[in-house]
This record gives C-alpha cells, sequence and structure tokens, in this order.
C-alpha cells in the first residue's frame, strides 16, 4: 500500500452524507461506512478521521441511463463507473481497479493496478 500520510485534502465541495455501522461477529467488531456525495456517487468502505476516504472501499460514479428503452430488458439502459481498491487522502491511492459496470451485470475492467494520488501508474 502507498503511504498514506494525514494531510488535509483542500477539496470542500464535496459533501457526504454518511451512514456508519459497527457489527460484532464471534467477538470481532467490524466498521463499515457508506456515503453519497454531491455529485450523485456512492462510497462505501473506510473512512479516516476526518470523514475522507482512507484504507479500502468501493466508489460508484453516478448512475446515467441511455439506450433504447425495452421494457423487458431496462435494467442494461444503467451504466456506471466504479473504482474498487486503496484509498488514501480522499483520493485512489496503492492498488485498485476501475470498471465500467451495466445494470445487466457486466463489467468491464479499464485499468488495473498502482494508483498514486488518484492518477493510475502506468506499467
Amino acid at each position: 500500500m502507498v503511504e498514506c500520510s494525514d494531510k488535509q485534502n483542500k477539496d470542500k465541495d464535496k459533501t457526504m452524507a454518511a451512514t456508519s455501522t459497527m457489527t460484532q461477529n464471534n467477538g470481532i467488531w467490524s466498521h463499515t461506512s457508506g456515503a453519497r456525495l454531491s455529485d450523485g456517487s456512492y462510497y462505501r468502505g473506510d473512512l479516516d478521521r476526518f470523514g475522507k476516504r482512507s484504507g479500502k472501499g468501493i466508489w460508484r460514479g453516478p448512475m446515467t441511463m441511455f439506450g433504447a428503452y425495452d421494457p423487458k430488458n431496462i435494467k442494461s439502459m444503467f451504466h456506471w463507473t466504479e473504482y474498487e481498491g486503496e484509498w488514501c487522502n480522499d483520493l485512489p491511492n496503492g492498488q485498485g481497479t476501475t470498471r465500467n459496470c451495466c445494470g445487466d451485470g457486466k463489467k468491464e475492467v479499464i485499468y488495473e493496478g498502482l494508483w498514486i494520488d488518484g492518477a493510475k501508474q502506468q506499467h
């Protein structure tokens, strides 16, 4: 994992409506957070003490709808991008995967590898 410091992210226009749950299973506590961002995207995973994405999690971009209307296959009209992997200071940092997703279950990997400060690193 890429080294993560506690620097404050200056991007203040991303507000989150967060939910947080603590659960216990066989004596082991786990912390799960979910947050809907003001741009319509969604994040589920670890947050740091400042409420920034940090650790491991999944970000899903806002859902878009396109294609010809077909009432028998409406799920195929919904599309979004997602990133699953490591985070630091509210940015992808470490190992992660970006995918294009479709409501009918299809997922296409765009990039899988190392990220530093939100930028993918070419092999």
